[in-house]
């Protein structure tokens, strides 16, 4: 009887830790998949709302400083049509421009619109929520990238692939007569990261 009542609390136990296994499995991804499309509601507001300030841009700096910035909406958007990826940029002076939170513009970024400029974004790779480069690694040279930023599409086209120690500090090797994008992100189990360079090769109003 003993042994009966053993066996049964053992029992319960297995159902009850199976339970809990499933319901945070549930509610994880879930989540993860709720991120995932108000990430894409904001990417096409964005998109949406834009486009259609190009127009009126002829409102003066201090005019723009008195309205003042909302740093919680998206700066650009970027898109890999290779490895499916669109997601917002926050703008660079923003808490939320950093790779805890999603992708990041590097402070020694130029914005796509300066000429000869050199804007370089980072992310994880990896498996977590927050890994949005984490397909980054099957880019290859003539692969497209997509910048919408301020009204203009900015189009880049992957040209030089390499890796570097992983060590705090990261070189760009590129042209300086040419405006490129250069993407970052940690190669798995290494001590290294890789580099992908774009190089603009058109730009369209959307």
């Amino acid at each position: 009887m003993q042994k009966t009542r053993k066996i049964n609390r053992i029992y319960f136990i297995g159902i009850f830790i199976f339970l809990c296994g499933a319901i945070s499995f549930t509610s994880y991804y879930f989540i993860k998949f709720h991120n995932r499309k108000e990430i894409e509601v904001k990417v096409e507001e964005y998109i949406d709302n834009s486009s259609k300030v190009t127009v009126e841009e002829s409102e003066t700096q201090e005019e723009k400083e008195s309205v003042g910035v909302n740093y919680n909406i998206y700066d650009m958007v970027i898109e890999i049509p290779s490895i499916n990826l669109k997601h917002g940029l926050y703008d660079i002076n923003s808490r939320y421009n950093s790779v805890n939170y999603g992708l990041q513009i590097l402070r020694e970024s130029d914005m796509p619109n300066v000429t000869n400029g050199n804007l370089v974004i980072a992310g994880h790779s990896g498996t977590s929520s927050i890994s949005y480069f984490r397909y980054l690694y099957r880019l290859k040279n003539d692969d497209l990238v997509f910048i919408y930023y301020k009204g203009t599409k900015y189009i880049y086209k992957i040209n030089n692939i390499y890796e570097e120690e992983k060590d705090g500090s990261i070189t760009i090797h590129r042209d300086n007569n040419r405006t490129i994008i250069a993407l970052i992100t940690c190669k798995s189990r290494s001590n290294n990261q890789y580099v992908f360079i774009g190089e603009l090769i058109n730009k369209e109003v959307y």
